[in-house]
């Protein structure tokens, strides 16, 4: 009766799998897009205006240069201020009577979309890492059988199969733990966390860093100074470079005659920016550099797990561990222990963690050269965050990324003289590279931390072959460490890794019995098996 069907199948769609309840769309799925819908429409400028509008030109700034202004440096309003034009308001944004009283300052504005963007982030964790525990257990199990054409999948080899395997897991309680393995593993979390993890995020902040409809263009120098234009003072302030006299904060107090130097003659030392240009390229150049360990890590190790574990991930493996599979698998560790390329193998990961170690350092380092004393200047900003002071941490974070500098232009007159003009220019990127390098601070020290300990336990793992051996044991629990010992030539360092590697992508049934078949195949002396451990 079902053959009948087969001329309409091509209209029979396949449903979605469903590996979660209606509660978890909700609050994963339905959020997520709800959220990012909110984020779209914030950048919707044509239908709801730009994002900061202050009126017209005054005198001879023109209106572009006062909207940049306010939005770099903060808009306020008088504290009981409630937004509504009333009688009892002297104008918008504050009350009544003198302008000595507080100012509340509504430094969320211009982070809003970011806002949005993380909440967003927060709800889709859990689906994320679901996806990534779930890893396609029911994919694999219901593959072909989620049709209404379902027969010719469902064959007795398929049935038997099947159950065989919901038997095996129940003696194993696997459907409590184990997760099946789409994406092979062939390192371990911190490489993962230092690599992978590290790169997502700084490119995060290299696209955050050309969202100009958010946070204005990199640089702006007010109006036209006479017959030069803008455009060429800023183009002029750009290539040149801009600077503050040393001691200026950035921030515009009764101690500041002017924006871009402290009160005085103009004769202090002068600290040039020469970092704000490129400061794009170092978040990219950091990136490059904590993705090369795992770029040569793939280079060298070349799919050999891959090739090893192929068919073997799966809950339905018994059609793939064949008994001349397996003496071909136990073959190559035979051939590979003679000739000690796993020891080599395992050198060649130990390599990599090494870099990524050097990477982080030299990337503190690196940062430490570019701003001139980053670590020490930083702490009293980052110092701030605790009290929840944001006064201080203004005025700290702009000793290094100030928020206005100044820039010398010069210009030859009519008759060929030089004139000299002094332009201040708003730099509206780094407000948002404070708040990136403020994070950077923390998690730059936590990355270096992690390198770290990733390679002290290594060495550690490295000197003891007892240790190697509990690991193995650790991974499958139904041999004894006498054949683990056996089936790793007395714990070698290269075997351990390879083995290790194929412990966390293998089928643990698989993996148990490569074990016992290595174990007779590489035997040391009786006396030596397990009395050392």
């Amino acid at each position: 009766m079902l053959n009948s069907l087969k001329p309409i199948k091509v209209y029979l769609v396949r449903r979605n799998l469903n590996t979660t309840n209606w509660p978890f769309k909700l609050l994963c799925r339905l959020n997520v897009g709800i959220l990012l819908f909110f984020v779209a429409l914030m950048t919707l400028n044509q239908f709801f205006g730009s994002p900061i509008d202050c009126g017209s030109d005054v005198g001879s700034i023109r209106k572009d240069s006062i909207e940049s202004y306010c939005w770099v440096m903060g808009l306020y309003v008088q504290k009981g201020f409630t937004g509504i034009v009333t009688n009892k308001t002297a104008s918008i944004g504050y009350i009544t009577g003198p302008l000595t009283g507080e100012r509340i300052y509504l430094r969320y504005y211009q982070w809003l979309i970011l806002v949005y963007f993380g909440l967003a982030a927060s709800f889709s964790f859990p689906s994320v890492l679901w996806k990534i525990w779930e890893n396609g257990r029911v994919k694999q199990l219901c593959d072909g059988l989620d049709v209404p054409l379902f027969e010719k999948n469902w064959t007795t080899e398929r049935r038997a199969e099947i159950v065989g395997y919901f038997v095996w897991s129940g003696i194993r309680s696997t459907h409590m733990l184990y997760a099946l393995k789409r994406n092979l593993n062939t390192t371990n979390w911190p490489f993962k966390l230092l690599c992978r993890l590290n790169v997502g995020i700084l490119l995060f902040f290299v696209a955050l860093m050309t969202l100009n409809q958010f946070f204005g263009s990199p640089i702006d120098c007010g109006s036209d100074v006479g017959s030069i234009r803008k455009d060429s003072i800023e183009s002029y302030c750009w290539v040149m470079g801009l600077y503050v006299q040393k001691g200026f904060t950035g921030i515009v107090t009764n101690k500041t005659a002017s924006i871009g130097y402290i009160t005085g003659p103009l004769t202090g030392e002068r600290i040039y920016l020469r970092y704000y240009q490129w400061l794009i390229l170092v978040y990219f150049g950091l990136a490059a550099s904590f993705s090369f360990p795992s770029v040569l890590w793939k280079i060298w190790e070349n799919g050999r797990v891959k090739q090893l574990c192929d068919g073997l991930d799966v809950p339905l493996f018994e059609k793939n561990w064949t008994t001349e599979r397996r003496a071909e698998i136990v073959g190559y560790f035979v051939w590979s222990g003679i000739r000690s390329t796993h020891m080599l193998y395992a050198l060649k990961y130990f390599i990599c963690q090494v870099i990524l170690f050097i990477v982080s350092i030299i990337n503190i380092w690196f940062i430490e050269i570019i701003f001139s004393g980053f670590w020490t200047k930083y702490y009293h900003a980052v110092a701030a965050l605790y009290p929840f002071d944001y006064d201080t941490y203004v005025e700290q974070t702009a000793k290094i990324f100030p928020r206005m500098a100044k820039c010398e232009f010069i210009n030859y007159g009519a008759s060929g003289s030089l004139q000299k003009l002094d332009a201040l220019c708003l730099l509206p990127l780094n407000m948002v590279n404070e708040k990136i390098f403020t994070f950077l601070f923390f998690w730059l020290l936590l990355m270096v931390i992690v390198a770290t300990l990733s390679l002290i336990w290594s060495c550690v793992v490295a000197c003891s072959s007892c240790l190697r051996i509990y690991i193995l044991k650790a991974q499958t629990h139904e041999i004894s460490l006498g054949q683990i010992r056996r089936a790793t030539n007395n714990g070698s360092l290269g075997d351990f890794f390879i083995l290790h590697l194929l412990g966390k992508n293998m089928n643990p049934y698989v993996f148990k019995d490569l074990l016992i078949e290595l174990s007779k195949y590489k035997f040391i002396k009786k006396t030596d098996e397990i009395e050392d451990c």
